[in-house]
């Protein structure tokens, strides 16, 4: 979904204004999770692709907390390493894929 399509500003700007009316001091304009069912209303696969990407930082983040403490499971170095290739690998696909089919 583009931002500057009339219906993400329509519930952006009465989600924002009504979350800022609640808070003190909002930390956010727009609350994390709102995002991703902004996003599944303009494509279902960026959808699908966030929910995934979610997922396997999750899967990432528990095994470098594990590797700290068990002895064995591989430094946590390695598997932050392997954690940044995998989202740096989604998102320069993802970006920049269009990019190059165009040209």
């Amino acid at each position: 979904m583009l931002f500057s399509t009339p219906i993400f500003l329509f519930i952006f700007l009465h989600y924002s204004s009504f979350y800022a009316c609640l808070q003190k001091a909002p930390q956010q304009s727009i609350p994390g999770y709102l995002q991703p069912p902004l996003l599944c209303l303009g494509r279902a696969t960026l959808c699908l692709l966030l929910v995934a990407s979610i997922i396997f930082n999750y899967v990432f983040a528990l095994i470098i907390g594990s590797s700290k403490r068990v002895k064995g499971r591989g430094s946590p170095r390695i598997w932050l390493g392997v954690a940044l290739v995998f989202n740096i690998g989604l998102l320069l696909t993802f970006k920049y894929s269009s990019f190059a089919a165009d040209s």
